[in-house]
């Protein structure tokens, strides 16, 4: 190829103007308390003085967060399951009685319904019981 072929082609066009703010990635989004940890870990490890022993230490202290954020979840889904009104997916019946036109007007319809519900309910808590 000469030179003047890659002359003779025209420029690309920019995405945006040269008074179009431009935005850094870090400032789009912020940053996770994990992210942040993850970062101070490995400035405050840099000044070790041997490689090996600063890929140890950031590896051990990675695995001590990882294992913190699980615990963090952990505590969150078991104060959730403490709530009385809350059932798990696993523990959820779609379960509805259903009948014709004529017979939901019908009052023997309407109790079987409702002892249906109180039913469903029931065996919802006793197997979130089981659950836990």
């Amino acid at each position: 190829m000469s030179g003047s072929a890659t002359m003779a082609t025209p420029r690309k066009r920019t995405r945006f103007n040269d008074d179009d703010e431009v935005i850094a990635p870090a400032e789009q989004v912020p940053k996770t308390p994990t992210a942040v940890s993850k970062d101070y870990v490995s400035l405050a490890f840099a000044s070790l003085p041997s490689a090996p022993l600063q890929s140890l230490a950031i590896y051990h202290c990675n695995a001590f967060l990882k294992l913190r954020h699980l615990a963090t979840h952990q505590d969150a889904t078991r104060t959730k399951l403490q709530e009385a009104d809350y059932n798990p997916r696993s523990a959820r019946v779609g379960f509805t009685l259903r009948a014709s036109k004529r017979l939901e007007d019908n009052i023997e319809f309407e109790a079987l319904v409702t002892s249906t519900e109180e039913l469903v309910t029931k065996f919802q808590s006793d197997l979130k019981k089981n659950i836990l």
